[in-house]
């Protein structure tokens, strides 16, 4: 998890090693900004591309597992049964017509992040054959939630830097005269081309 926060390239290993460390099939991660209603990221792991393609064309707003998760604070586990019922979930449209034919209709998920402009959350998919995820499954992620949500919250600040970064340095490159920026001995430390 720490590794991601400096090289992005390792997220995609880390939700995978938390997927397997849970004892999930697949993981997926879903980055939403509630004022605006929108989803600004989705990543899934061992899940297939067209699931994710139809969940956020569709079905996402179709969701009956995450409005009663809304209630839940940042960090707690949750599993579908904490959510709702199975009866009422095995009626939902979700259900039969995404969850269940791409075989992963559990799962287990938490808030990282939950804030007015901005949500994420992580969830670890289950097939039918897996089952649902118990106690200990349970108790396994929630033992990694805290390292989860902190180190979200450093590649946030990480990524915050490397925008401004790039903005300065764009910014600095549009001016009429060039910039050079000299340390205490006299060394260039950095110039506009």
């Amino acid at each position: 998890l720490y590794d991601s926060v400096l090289d992005e390239t390792q997220w995609t290993c880390a939700l995978q090693a938390l997927s397997d460390f849970t004892g999930g099939t697949g993981v997926g991660e879903v980055i939403a900004n509630p004022v605006a209603g929108t989803i600004t990221q989705c990543a899934t792991l061992n899940i297939g591309p067209e699931f994710k393609d139809q969940y956020l064309g569709y079905y996402a707003a179709r969701e009956v597992r995450l409005p009663p998760a809304v209630k839940f604070g940042v960090g707690v586990v949750m599993t579908e049964d904490m959510l709702v019922e199975q009866r009422e979930l095995r009626c939902s449209e979700i259900y039969n017509d995404l969850l269940r034919p791409f075989d992963i209709p559990h799962f287990m998920f938490a808030w990282v992040r939950k804030s007015e402009s901005k949500v994420q959350t992580i969830a670890i998919e289950g097939t039918l054959s897996h089952g649902a995820f118990d106690e200990r499954a349970v108790a396994h992620f929630s033992k990694v939630m805290p390292h989860l949500i902190r180190a979200a919250r450093m590649r946030e600040h990480f990524v915050s830097v490397r925008d401004s970064q790039h903005a300065y340095r764009e910014a600095m490159e549009t001016l009429p005269f060039g910039i050079v920026v000299l340390d205490e001995k006299g060394q260039i430390i950095e110039a506009t081309s």
